[in-house]
């Protein structure tokens, strides 16, 4: 079991978070925590690099949709990057690409969450 890495970075006005390792029970729990803080602080605008998530559990699913919840709450916006294909294939499984917003790059998710709301 690996812990979950987190880095962060602001460009233009987006908090760019690359995650790493396991998004399953310990992972979410971590995520969900670090995304509120980032929330507390004034981070609206979130872009979530999943180039790192080598494993995604139904609790990584539910803390995407719960820190998607959290950021429209305050009127900011959340996107997705950079999704493996076993990911990407969780999120196609499960239904979760039309409720949350995912761009293939870390570059287009930036512009898409600097352009507004989802």
């Amino acid at each position: 079991m690996s812990e979950l890495k987190i880095g962060h970075r602001l460009e233009d006005g987006v908090s760019v978070c690359r995650i790493e390792g396991r998004l399953d029970g310990l992972g979410a729990s971590a995520l969900e925590v670090y995304a509120q803080q980032r929330i507390n602080q004034g981070d609206l605008r979130l872009v979530l690099d999943l180039a790192g998530v080598d494993y995604m559990s139904s609790a990584g699913l539910r803390c995407l949709l719960v820190v998607a919840k959290k950021v429209q709450s305050v009127k900011g916006s959340l996107v997705l990057c950079c999704l493996t294909p076993m990911v990407l294939n969780v999120m196609n499984l499960s239904g979760f690409q039309r409720l949350l917003r995912v761009c293939a790059t870390q570059v287009e998710a930036v512009a898409a969450a600097a352009g507004g709301q989802r």
